[in-house]
C-alpha cells in the first residue's frame, strides 16, 4: 500500500525531527534566545540613536528645501511643513541627548553640533524674511551667498561622525556578544530539554494555524462565488478549469458550456489573434493588465470585457478577473460623438463671429461717406448764410453738426472695437505699475486742473499684452477721472485685493457718480450707457473693450458700485512666469 504524504502527515514528521534536534540544540537555542535579546536591545538602541540623527538630518533638508520653496513662490504651505519640520528637529536632539548620555565622547559632539543646527535654522529663517519683507530676489542673493550650503556640510559632516561611532559600538558589542556565546555554551546546553515543550506548543498553533488556513479558503472560495466580477482560473491548454457564477450571468452560458470548449471560441473573430498572443505572453510569464477583448453571449451579441492575468507557470495555471466595460464603451462614444458636435458648433460659432466682425467693421467703413456729406454740407450753409438765419435755425444747424460729430466718434469706437478683436495678443511678463503710471501721465491734460487724490497701492508682475494692458487701464482710469469729476476732492484707488482661481486680481476704484447694480449686466455690453450723454459724454465702448481684451487674456471682468457712492471696476490676470532660482 502506497502511503499519502499529506500536508498534515508531512508536519507531523517535521515536528519529530525538530524534537529530536531539539534535545540535542535546545540549550543553544535558549543561549542564542537570550543573547539575541541583549543583542537586539543594544541594537535598537543603537539604530534609534541612527535614525534620530538620520531624521535630524533630514528635517534640516526640508527646512532647506521649505525655506527655498517659499522663496521662488511665497506659498505659504512651505511655511506649515517648515515649521513642522523645526519641531521635529526639536524633538530629535532632545531624544538624542538622552540616548548618548551615557557616552561622554558622543554627548560633546552632540554638544557641538547643536549650535551649528541653530544657525543653519537661523540662516533658512533669514531667508523666508527676506522674501516676506522684501521680494523673491533679495532671498535669492541670500542663498547664493553660500552660507547655508556651508553650514549644511558641516552639520553633514558631524551627523555622519556620530553614526560612524555607533555603528563601530555595534560591530564591538557583537564580536562581545559572540565570544560569550562560546565561553558559556557548554553550560547552556543542559537545559535543553525545555525545548520539548515549544515543540508541543508549536504543534498546537500550527494546528489552529491549519485551522484558520481552511476558514480562509472557505471564505476565499465565498468571495470568488459572490463577486461580481468574472473570476477565472484557466489551463496554458487553452481550457477553463474554474469559473464564478458572475460569468453565467453575464454571458448567458451555462459554466460546464463555458467549461467544455476552449475560451478563444467564445472570442470575437477579430479579436482572437490579439488574444491568441496575450495567451502566449502568458504562458511565457508575463502578466497582462488591461486588455479588452469581445466575449460572444448565448444570445449572440458580444460584450467587452476588460481583463487582468497572471500566470503561474509551475502550475500551468492563469488565474484572471474580467470585467464587462460595454457600457463604459458605449457611454465613451456618446461622449465623442457629442464632443465632436461641440466641437462643430464651436468652428460655426468662431466663423459668425469673424462674418460679424468683419460686417462691422465693412459697416463702419460706409458709414463715413455720407456722415462726411452731412458734415461737410451743414458746415457749407453755416457759412452761407451767417447772419442771415434766425436764432432757431442757427440751432438746427449747430445740432446737426454736434450729432455728426458725435456720430463720427461712435464711428471710429467701432472701428476700433472691431480692429481690438482681430489684433494678435503678444503675451510677456508686465510691470502693471509702470502701464498704470503711463496711462495717468498721458491723461494729465485731463487731470491737471482737478483735485484728484490718487492711491496707488503696488501692483503685481502679470503675463500680458503691454499695448492691450495700456488700453483697458486708459478706459478704466479715464472713466474714474470722467465719472467723478464733480466730487472735490475726487478719489481714484488702483491696487490687488489678492488672487483668485483664475489669476491676481486688480481694480480701479473711485467716489463718482456710481450706478445702480440692477443693471450692472448692461455695463460691459456695447453702446450700453447708464447715465445721459448730456451728464457724462462718451460712446458705450470703453468698457466693452475692457472686457474683450481680458477675455482675451483669459481673465474676468466684474463691478460693484451704488448710486452717487462710486464703483469698482475688477480684472484678473495670470500672474508673471517666475524667474528661474539662483542654483545654490
Amino acid at each position: 500500500m502506497r502511503w499519502s504524504w499529506t500536508i498534515e502527515r508531512k508536519v507531523m514528521a517535521g515536528f519529530l525531527f525538530a524534537l529530536l534536534l531539539l534535545v540535542a540544540a535546545g540549550g543553544a537555542a535558549i543561549w542564542v534566545a537570550n543573547r539575541n535579546i541583549q543583542t537586539y536591545r543594544i541594537v535598537a538602541h543603537t539604530h534609534e540613536v541612527l535614525s534620530r540623527l538620520e531624521q535630524t538630518l533630514t528635517g534640516l533638508l526640508r527646512v532647506e528645501s521649505g525655506g527655498r520653496g517659499y522663496a521662488v513662490s511665497g506659498d505659504l504651505e512651505f511655511l506649515e511643513a517648515n515649521d513642522r519640520a523645526r519641531g521635529q528637529i526639536s524633538t530629535n536632539l532632545a531624544e538624542l541627548e538622552r540616548l548618548v548620555s551615557d557616552n561622554p565622547v558622543q554627548l560633546q559632539r552632540l554638544a557641538e553640533l547643536v549650535p551649528v543646527v541653530e544657525s543653519k535654522l537661523d540662516f533658512v529663517q533669514r531667508v523666508i524674511e527676506a522674501r516676506r519683507t522684501g521680494t523673491a530676489d533679495d532671498a535669492f542673493q541670500l542663498i547664493a551667498s553660500g552660507e547655508g550650503r556651508k553650514e549644511m556640510d558641516d552639520i553633514t559632516t558631524r551627523i555622519r561622525t556620530l553614526q560612524a561611532t555607533e555603528r563601530d559600538l555595534l560591530s564591538a558589542r557583537a564580536e562581545a556578544t559572540v565570544t560569550a556565546a562560546q565561553r558559556n555554551i557548554a553550560v547552556v546546553i543542559l537545559l535543553n530539554l525545555l525545548g520539548a515543550g515549544f515543540v508541543l506548543a508549536g504543534w498546537m498553533i500550527l494546528r489552529r494555524d491549519f485551522r484558520l488556513r481552511r476558514e480562509a479558503e472557505m471564505e476565499r472560495d465565498r468571495f470568488f462565488n459572490l463577486s461580481l466580477d468574472m473570476f477565472c482560473v484557466a489551463g496554458m491548454d487553452g481550457y477553463f478549469k474554474r469559473l464564478n457564477p458572475a460569468w453565467e450571468a453575464t454571458l448567458g452560458f451555462t459554466l460546464s458550456e463555458l467549461m467544455q470548449r476552449p475560451f478563444v471560441e467564445f472570442v470575437h473573430p477579430e479579436d482572437r489573434p490579439a488574444t491568441e498572443d496575450i495567451a502566449r505572453q502568458l504562458a511565457g510569464g508575463s502578466r497582462v493588465v488591461a486588455f479588452e477583448n469581445r466575449y460572444l453571449r448565448k444570445d449572440g451579441s458580444y460584450v467587452w470585457l476588460l481583463w487582468n492575468a497572471f500566470p503561474l507557470g509551475e502550475r500551468g495555471l492563469i488565474y484572471a478577473s474580467a470585467r464587462d466595460t460595454t457600457e463604459r464603451r458605449l457611454a465613451e462614444q456618446k461622449v465623442r460623438q457629442l464632443n465632436d458636435s461641440l466641437q462643430q458648433q464651436a468652428r460655426q460659432l468662431e466663423a459668425a463671429n469673424k462674418e460679424l466682425e468683419a460686417f462691422s467693421y465693412s459697416v463702419s467703413h460706409d458709414l463715413r461717406a455720407p456722415l462726411r456729406h452731412i458734415q461737410g454740407y451743414a458746415d457749407m450753409l453755416q457759412r452761407a448764410a451767417e447772419g442771415q438765419l434766425s436764432e432757431k435755425a442757427t440751432r438746427y444747424l449747430r445740432t446737426i453738426s454736434e450729432a455728426g460729430n458725435e456720430m463720427g466718434q461712435l464711428i471710429d469706437d467701432l472701428l476700433a472695437f472691431s480692429r481690438d478683436g482681430r489684433s494678435e495678443i503678444n503675451l510677456r511678463n508686465i510691470e502693471l505699475d509702470g502701464v498704470v503710471r503711463k496711462v495717468i501721465e498721458e491723461l494729465e491734460m485731463v487731470t491737471r486742473d482737478r483735485n484728484i487724490v490718487w492711491k496707488i497701492s503696488p501692483l503685481p508682475r502679470v503675463k500680458g499684452d503691454p499695448t492691450a494692458l495700456r488700453q483697458v487701464f486708459a478706459n478704466l482710469i479715464g472713466n474714474a477721472i470722467k465719472y467723478s469729476r464733480n466730487r472735490d476732492p475726487a478719489e481714484i484707488e488702483i491696487g490687488c485685493s489678492g488672487s483668485a482661481s483664475d489669476g491676481v486680481v486688480i481694480f480701479v476704484r473711485d467716489n463718482g457718480a456710481g450706478f445702480d447694480m440692477q443693471y450692472v449686466h448692461k455695463l460691459f455690453g456695447v453702446f450700453q450707457r447708464l447715465h445721459r450723454s448730456d451728464e457724462f459724454e462718451g460712446t458705450g465702448i470703453g468698457l466693452a473693450t475692457v472686457r474683450r481684451m481680458i477675455s482675451r487674456h483669459g481673465g474676468r471682468t466684474w463691478a460693484e458700485g451704488e448710486l452717487d457712492r462710486g464703483a469698482t471696476f475688477y480684472l484678473t490676470l495670470k500672474p508673471a512666469e517666475p524667474a528661474n532660482p539662483a542654483t545654490t
